[in-house]
């Protein structure tokens, strides 16, 4: 039996990105993602000091939160693919998260991989030392609870067309090792070598192939689908269904002075409000007396 790269792909961009390959199903998953950040993170995306409009922020916040959903995304794939050549075992040692920890037994011995991962090494310089020291506590805490184990670890940089300081990462892994040797190896590596050093030849190849075909398929334009959508109106029915279920502190985007920037840019017909007026009118509920109220207060009294 072989490993299925894309059937594996699909499922992790499916948990960690977008739950459809549906284009039509996709937008609604992004209008639902603007929607969520107004409402859980408000104070990202208001304010006067915030000189681009409300969409143009919205789509850089959900642009970085795409960044790290990717992150997380492959962080699922290859704990599947080094699951199907090694033994997975659980990433929390003493507290602190792994990406990737797996075993296998090798003639009676046991041998330990620790792998951090990180798309790019292009953060910033602030962070590199905090990395190193993160990564010196993990493989100490392996030796303390593995300690007849062979231990391998590696800091890995998936995508290799950015190296921003790979010689302080290789000196200071050199300089941690040394004494250790009987015990302790590994380094740090970019791009495809340490896949396929571990689960054989042509496997980055074949991962690569499945990524662009996988890839392909759940790319969305984000800031056109948001730029074009029309929240007030809701085509695809997100919106309506979206502040239905939300209490008091989630509508209060419809009247509250601080969230005017987002009324003018998101809802200025108003429609969406007499929607929810509608809907409310025939609810007893504690959210709809809310509504109700502070609808008539904006319209006086109407």
């Amino acid at each position: 039996m072989s490993f299925d790269f894309t059937k594996s792909l699909k499922s992790a961009f499916q948990n960690k990105i977008y739950k459809s390959s549906s284009k039509e199903e996709r937008k609604k998953e992004i209008i639902k993602l603007v929607l969520k950040a107004l409402s859980d993170k408000p104070e990202r995306i208001v304010g006067f000091l915030r000189f681009q409009g409300v969409k143009q922020k919205v789509v850089q916040f959900l642009t970085q939160s795409f960044e790290i959903k990717t992150g997380d995304m492959l962080e699922e794939f290859f704990t599947s693919l080094f699951g199907f050549h090694y033994t997975n075992l659980t990433k929390n040692i003493n507290g602190l998260k792994c990406d990737q920890l797996f075993q296998k037994n090798e003639n009676g011995t046991i041998i330990i991989y620790l792998i951090e991962q990180k798309i790019r090494d292009d953060h910033d310089s602030t962070k590199k030392n905090g990395q190193v020291e993160n990564f010196e506590h993990k493989i100490s805490a392996l030796r303390a609870i593995y300690p007849n184990a062979l231990i391998r670890g590696y800091e890995w940089f998936i995508d290799d067309s950015f190296k921003k300081y790979p010689d302080f990462y290789k000196s200071k892994f050199n300089e941690f090792k040394t004494g250790k040797e009987d015990w302790f190896d590994g380094g740090v590596f970019y791009g495809g070598d340490l896949i396929n050093t571990l689960c054989g030849p042509e496997t980055w190849e074949k991962f690569v192939d499945a990524y662009n075909v996988v890839k392909k398929e759940y790319t969305s334009d984000i800031g056109t689908i948001i730029g074009k959508y029309d929240f007030d109106n809701d085509p695809l029915d997100v919106v309506l269904p979206f502040y239905k279920n939300k209490r008091e502190k989630g509508l209060k985007i419809f009247f509250d002075s601080s969230y005017e920037e987002v009324r003018t840019a998101l809802f200025s017909g108003g429609m969406m409000e007499d929607k929810l007026m509608t809907y409310f009118m025939e609810k007893k509920t504690k959210t709809a007396a809310f509504f109700l109220e502070q609808y008539k207060l904006k319209h006086g009294g109407e």
